[in-house]
């Protein structure tokens, strides 16, 4: 089993990351995912996510100049990704000190959407001390 060890996650968001988690993992089970449940459970969060087409295109032109900028995840886009990868999520464990480990099974070799899962944790400012499934 895959594991993303993860750091820096405040105690104000101690509920609501397994929440996520938790919606996620339950539709790529049922095979759909809702994406209005996952925005109204980001609530404010769902800004982390580049929407307004405008900067998208800014964000692109700036990384086609440079390809060490970092590109940030359009909401569908993101959603798309989990939704179609080949992982199956296990579990989110979250430690009182801000730490933890997703857990989930890579059904194929390679499989897409690691680093959008990866984004589950940096949503609420969390950093990704490792990752076994890289």
């Amino acid at each position: 089993m895959a594991t993303i060890k993860f750091t820096n996650i405040r105690p104000e968001h101690f509920e609501l990351v397994p929440q996520v988690f938790r919606v996620l993992k339950e539709g790529k089970e049922c095979g759909e995912i809702n994406e209005d449940l996952v925005r109204s459970t980001l609530g404010k969060y769902v800004g982390h996510f580049v929407s307004d087409p405008e900067a998208i295109q800014e964000m692109l032109a700036k990384w086609k100049r440079d390809k060490t900028t970092p590109l940030s995840w359009d909401f569908g886009s993101w959603i798309d990704a989990i939704a179609s990868s080949s992982l199956l999520y296990q579990s989110l464990q979250l430690h009182p000190d801000g730490s933890g480990e997703l857990s989930f099974e890579q059904r194929a070799w390679p499989s897409g959407g690691i680093e959008a899962t990866e984004e589950i944790i940096k949503i609420f400012g969390g950093k990704v001390a490792s990752n076994s499934a890289v």
